[in-house]
């Protein structure tokens, strides 16, 4: 899955509250004599492990690798000297004493290790070890720092560590912790040196089997698979020596895979001559034609087979747009794919254009990598692939309303737009795969889905040879994925990200719109899931029952270039300066004005100050009155009209267009913030990271989103954005003691949210927002009933967050006056009398709205109603709204069963773009109407007065 923001794994999130409960313990009660334990020794261990066998061939130079040849061939010597504890062997044989016999190894002394030639020596070991994220998670680096006492430990130390291109395996972890069943773990029970030793795991099996392991081990255990790739060494006047190791995950071998190879024979085409120069001079130079590239890689050489067929297959129809699944060797019969997973989609298309003679081929994105990955790159023993290429259909990314692509020499996507006013639609790449899916009622583009020209793909490969000539897999995919961004009007910003299991994802670093709903209907891990854990930053929480057991945090910024521009001229006004999208930046700064420089200006002087929305609108319009349609006409000229034309061609026109979707997204952006009052997404990332330092855990994953207590935060950070890990960085000091830091990065708050979602300083109202910032959600936290508490049905509810008025407060509405402590009485009658008893039915319930504080007339209003809905009700929303209706029927058959004034009302609320969900309320004064209904956006279904009913089928 390639969305980022996805929530971070259940392991971990239950981690982190078992951990804050143990850390919150001893202020209400007394801890117990395992907490105090483990509060008191918590300590970690690393431990390296060698990949060297010693072969019959090995060439031993002095007596002692000699002796140690002749005793520990094979992997022996590596099993009796791994670095754990100092030095350990596999058996895990701890080392004490002192060697008298003089013997290398094989013996149990920790001391003379090594021989006596330099006295009782201790035994070598490992002082301290550091792994590093790079390259956004693309890549791990490790320093191991090690000491050797003697000549033959360092001899030893080289000949199974300092070995340039070999792999080890470097682990790590909490030697006693708490599991996520708060049972106590006195000792690490989790490794994988000895599979690791015997060579029973090849590379992928080693990748899966640490995942596992810090899972069964609750995030207690990491490790890192790699290459060597450096060592320094001194050698001190004691006699020492201090090793520097590094370590490098397969991402490095990754980052220096080469996509110009040309591995089966040469074609030798037959090529048409340069025709002579009629003046006399040099010959003149013909354009390059995908047969020119035939012999030069087995990417064109796959162009020029499938070209030989599309070119002789007429189009469909008058859209000039033809397509195949497949292509084979003309000799051999041989799938030139070499994917059968893909075999059925529509891999490669041909599309006429008026304007120009000969046609243009194209190759679905998802073809290209399932090529790339099958064909071109190693593989481990010419089997295991050195990357996994995800190239199936389920990598999503950002659309927008009339996305194409306004560059036909880059790419296209199958879509559609109208009907016109006119009644006309247009159609582009009519005879492709779909690049446009629903989803939970969102609409996202399908980035595999899009199709790449040929010619575009071949002058990448040129355009990126390094002075070798070569062209690295990772420096052509962000030139190819550059030139598409900008083609698709730039409202992706697509990169690449390798996870460690060398999984190679295609990411938009835009947040999708309605991404939890999206997560939720694809069965993942939903950011805003009530079920993940909040990160306590400082003191004691939830009535002094939790604590934190992060040990630093804070903000820092880094301002790029490019952010520097977006700053200067467009961080106020709503971010409306043409060409540049900052409304995520002016919506950051809502309400705050440079009192110095107050006005900025565009390249033309147009002057972007701080207005009213109807004066921004007004001065956005002006600023594009041709926008719109100049716009048009250029979608309009790409597509097919009625699916019966031909898309027109012309270089210059092309070239104009591009740059006016550019700015006519901008304009967009602007004017959606200005009207809505939200930030667009397209600016990706935003430079201003929060990162925390923590006690030793594993598990988080790169762009996960970080659920964090925002109290000591400023305030209109977590109303406006979310914060994605980018680097997750362990350091296991000389003391024994694991730490690891997170950094992340801010993106603007999904547009499809409302500004209160997702904060712990509490989300009322704009005019409460100021009397409520100082609050804590946490602090609400009075007991409700057996499961729920006051936080839980009011600012901590996942969907809609408001405090519950101060004492002395009065809320009023058109139900009447309510102080706090009616409002409290009515939220605990809800949760005993209607959360209870469906928790005890379903425990995957979860109330998403409690009290509500709009000014409305809602039950919400008071305290005497709750929205649900269900985490195991997934998948797509038409098999949602089925089981949710099934789900409603039980519920009112569980309330009318139990007899103790029944409920009030019990709506099926349905909506034709989203989830659906259950509204309940009930009277404590016992007047409940027992009212059942069905509603459909908001209003009552056709059918739904006094029935439960799907109006959607």
């Amino acid at each position: 899955m390639n969305i980022i923001g996805e929530g971070i794994q259940d392991f971990v999130s239950e981690q982190i509250r078992t951990r804050q409960i143990i850390y919150g313990a001893g202020i209400t009660s007394n801890r117990t004599p395992e907490q105090i334990e483990y509060l008191n020794s918590k300590t970690a261990f690393v431990k390296l492990v060698s990949s060297v066998n010693l072969e019959d061939s090995f060439t031993a130079s002095s007596a002692e690798l000699k002796e140690l040849k002749k005793t520990y061939g094979s992997n022996n010597l590596a099993k009796e000297f791994i670095l754990f504890n100092g030095t350990t062997n596999s058996n895990n044989t701890q080392r004490f004493g002192i060697n008298t016999s003089g013997n290398l190894i094989n013996n149990s002394a920790a001391y003379g290790l090594g021989g006596l030639e330099f006295g009782f020596r201790p035994m070598s070991g490992i002082t301290s070890a550091e792994i590093k994220t790079e390259t956004r998670g693309t890549l791990k680096t490790a320093t191991v720092n090690i000491k050797a006492w003697n000549r033959v430990q360092f001899e030893i130390i080289d000949l199974l560590y300092l070995r340039l291109g070999y792999s080890v395996l470097l682990e790590w972890g909490n030697t006693i912790y708490f599991d996520n069943n708060s049972t106590l773990v006195k000792q690490q029970p989790n490794s994988i040196s000895k599979e690791f030793l015997d060579g029973n795991l090849d590379v992928d099996q080693v990748l899966s089997q640490i995942q596992e392991k810090r899972k069964i081990s609750n995030g207690n255990y990491d490790a890192l698979y790699g290459r060597v790739v450096n060592f320094s060494w001194d050698f001190s006047e004691d006699g020492s020596y201090n090793i520097n190791l590094i370590i490098r995950s397969i991402g490095d071998v990754i980052e220096s895979l080469k996509m110009n190879v040309l591995v089966d024979d040469k074609l030798n085409i037959n090529k048409p001559q340069n025709p002579p120069n009629n003046t006399g001079g040099d010959k003149q130079t013909e354009p390059d034609t995908i047969e020119s590239y035939a012999d030069k890689s087995q990417i064109g050489k796959l162009f020029y087979y499938v070209k030989k067929v599309l070119s002789a297959k007429p189009p469909t129809n008058n859209n000039g747009s033809v397509s195949i699944t497949s292509i084979a060797n003309d000799k051999t019969g041989e799938n030139l794919l070499y994917s059968p997973d893909i075999e059925q989609k529509k891999n490669f298309l041909k599309q006429i254009f008026e304007g120009k003679t000969e046609p243009e081929y194209y190759i679905r994105l998802g073809a290209l990598f399932a090529y790339i990955q099958n064909k071109i790159l190693t593989k481990y023993d010419g089997k295991t692939p050195v990357l996994n290429i995800n190239y199936q259909e389920n990598n999503y990314i950002y659309t927008t309303f009339n996305q194409i692509s306004m560059d036909p020499r880059v790419c296209l996507i199958k879509t559609q737009i109208g009907p016109t006013t006119s009644g006309n639609t247009y159609y582009y790449a009519s005879e492709g795969e779909d690049y446009i899916k629903e989803i939970a009622g969102y609409k996202v583009g399908q980035v595999m889905n899009i199709y790449v020209n040929f010619m575009y793909v071949l002058t990448v490969i040129d355009d990126n040879l390094d002075n070798k000539g070569k062209c690295s897999l990772i420096s052509f995919l962000r030139a190819l994925l550059g030139g598409i961004n900008k083609s698709l009007g730039g409202v992706n910003n697509l990169d690449t990200h390798i996870e460690e299991d060398k999984n190679l994802l295609i990411i938009d670093q835009n947040p999708l719109p309605g991404k939890n709903d999206i997560l939720t209907a694809l069965n993942r891990k939903n950011s805003n899931n009530v079920d993940i854990t909040t990160i306590n930053l400082y003191g004691y929480y939830n009535n002094n029952t939790t604590a934190g057991f992060v040990r630093n945090f804070g903000l820092k910024t880094e301002i790029t270039p490019d952010l520097a521009s977006l700053l200067t001229i467009g961080a106020q006004a709503a971010g409306s300066v043409v060409g540049e999208d900052s409304t995520a930046l002016s919506k950051l700064n809502e309400g705050l004005k440079d009192r110095i420089a107050p006005t900025k200006t565009d390249a033309n002087g147009t002057p972007s100050t701080e207005s009213t929305p109807q004066e921004k609108l007004a001065e956005l319009k002006e600023r594009f009155s041709n926008a719109k349609k100049n716009f048009d006409k250029a979608l309009f000229e790409l597509g097919s009209e009625n699916n019966s034309t031909l898309p027109i061609w012309n270089d210059s026109n092309i070239e104009n267009y591009t740059q006016l979707q550019l700015d006519f997204v901008a304009y967009n952006a602007a004017k959606k913030a200005i009207t809505e009052k939200k930030a667009s997404n397209h600016i990706g990332f935003i430079p201003v990271s929060l990162n925390l330092t923590l006690d030793g855990i594993s598990g988080f994953k790169i762009y996960n989103a970080l659920k964090v207590d925002t109290t000591y935060l400023p305030s209109n950070y977590p109303t406006t954005m979310d914060f994605l890990i980018t680097g997750v960085s362990h350091k296991i000091t000389n003391d024994n003691v694991w730490i690891t830091d997170l950094t992340t990065v801010m993106v603007p708050k999904d547009p499809s949210q409302s500004d209160n979602i997702v904060t712990d300083l509490g989300n009322n109202n704009r005019t409460e927002r100021a009397s409520n910032r100082n609050r804590n959600c946490a602090a609400e936290n009075q007991q409700l009933s057996a499961n729920y508490t006051l936080s839980q049905l009011s600012c901590g509810a996942p969907a809609a967050q408001y405090f519950v008025p101060l004492e002395g407060e009065i809320k009023r509405n058109s139900r009447g006056n309510f102080t706090r402590q009616q409002i409290i009485d009515n939220l605990r009658a809800v949760a005993q009398n209607i959360a209870e008893p469906i928790r005890s039915k379903f425990p995957t319930v979860i109330i998403t709205n409690g009290y509500r504080n709009k000014g409305g007339d809602s039950q919400h209003e008071i305290g005497q109603a709750i929205d649900i809905q269900f985490t195991d009700i997934v998948g797509p929303i038409t098999n949602q709204n089925t089981v949710m209706l099934k789900r409603a029927q039980e519920i009112k058959k569980l309330l009318d069963e139990r007899k103790r004034n029944g409920y009030d009302q019990l709506l099926l609320e349905y909506k034709t773009n989203n989830r659906p969900w259950i509204h309940i309320s009930y009277r404590k004064d016992g007047r409940n109407r027992n009212q059942v209904k069905t509603f459909l956006n908001d209003v009552t279904a056709q059918k739904g007065n006094g029935i439960l009913y799907n109006p959607l089928v």
